[in-house]
């Protein structure tokens, strides 16, 4: 019997010192599982900052750049409207020359027609004139 308690006891100090030793090795995945976690979590801020810093980064480059775009767009229309100005007061000045010209073209026109009225009324008395003047020298031709 002493036998059977001697291994017994034998038994109950290795099962002792076995389950010392996995409580060790549970203790060290527990301190290595800890750590892991601990570490995961530190990542996990990082990465939620990085992320964080990154989409503020890309809102402002997108901010800027539409900035940008929007002032090259208004400087763009408010040039064309400059354009459009200088057009418009360029196309006014030659409607008022053309109008000008057109005026002076139909007073010229006036003039002429009023020249060609004159002629014409010389012309229709010098007419009367000289066949006036033919019969009288035709009734002198014939008295003589």
């Amino acid at each position: 019997m002493k036998d059977k308690a001697g291994d017994r006891l034998v038994q109950h100090i290795e099962a002792y010192l076995d389950n010392r030793v996995d409580c060790s090795l549970l203790l060290e995945d527990a301190e290595a599982k800890e750590t892991a976690v601990s570490e995961l979590e530190r990542l996990e801020v990082e990465l939620t900052s990085k992320i964080s810093t990154a989409k503020e980064t890309a809102r402002m480059e997108a901010e800027v750049a539409f900035k940008t775009r929007e002032l090259e767009l208004s400087e763009l229309v408010e040039s064309l409207r400059s354009r459009i100005r200088d057009l418009n007061v360029a196309s006014w000045d030659r409607e008022n020359a053309m109008k000008h010209r057109v005026d002076e073209l139909q007073q010229a026109l006036q003039t002429s027609r009023s020249e060609v009225n004159k002629l014409q009324a010389a012309l229709d008395a010098l007419k009367t004139s000289t066949v006036s003047s033919e019969k009288v020298f035709a009734s002198m031709a014939t008295s003589t």
